[in-house]
């Protein structure tokens, strides 16, 4: 790619990483409203997946994202899982919306369950040892009272 190009693909690439933690965004926040009813509102979620789809296609090259998810044979869920975790890293209020979704101003973070009670296409073994997210080190799963530590006291 001339100096150019990569400007461009740079651009592009900030675009839909940030498109992409939007849709994640999406999804917490309609699931604070409707936690039984998997995936929630339909317009908000699809709004944003459309928005980064029309990203996609302004790319020049394959995002740094896709090429993670490809390169490491990602499932849907442990890129949304990915991404999750850098929405704590790249937006300032990402704390309050995990602390809201979870009910639990203590738990302002992304957890596991969080992760397996919101997004779809949730599976267990995303957090195996031997998954890529934390065989190649992607996540970090930190000490706490359990893995999948919920309140359910409040």
């Amino acid at each position: 790619m001339n100096l150019k190009k990569t400007r461009e693909w740079q651009d592009a690439n900030i675009t839909y990483l940030m498109l992409s933690i939007a849709v994640i965004e999406e999804i917490l926040s309609t699931y604070i409203t409707e936690p039984e009813n998997p995936p929630r509102d339909l317009n908000k979620v699809e709004q944003a997946r459309l928005k980064q789809i029309a990203a996609t296609a302004a790319m020049p090259e394959p995002s740094a994202l896709q090429a993670l998810a490809r390169s490491f044979n990602l499932s849907d869920f442990e890129r949304d899982l990915l991404l999750l975790c850098a929405g704590m890293e790249l937006q300032p209020y990402f704390d309050s919306l995990c602390a809201s979704v979870q009910g639990n101003e203590q738990l302002s973070y992304p957890t596991f369950n969080l992760a397996m009670s919101a997004l779809t296409t949730s599976h267990w073994d995303a957090i195996s040892p031997h998954r890529p997210l934390r065989r190649w080190q992607l996540i970090e799963v930190v000490d706490g009272k359990t893995l999948t530590y919920t309140d359910n006291t409040l």
